[in-house]
């Protein structure tokens, strides 16, 4: 699974979800019938817990 996410791109390196992920995300599960409305990016992700789990392993 790993491996196919990787060679289509769809890993990412680190666990901060940036907008640009999100807005293909949504329109993905738009497009499969999943998600009525999208939500604005700064509404519904936090990125504070990511960047303390990014600086703690670092250490």
């Amino acid at each position: 699974m790993a491996k196919r996410y990787k060679d289509t791109d769809a890993w990412s390196k680190d666990p901060i979800l940036n907008e640009e992920s999100l807005d293909l995300l949504q329109k993905v599960m738009g497009m499969a019938g999943e998600l009525k409305k999208e939500a604005p990016y700064e509404k519904i992700v936090t990125t504070e817990f990511a960047k303390k789990a990014i600086e703690n392993f670092e250490k």
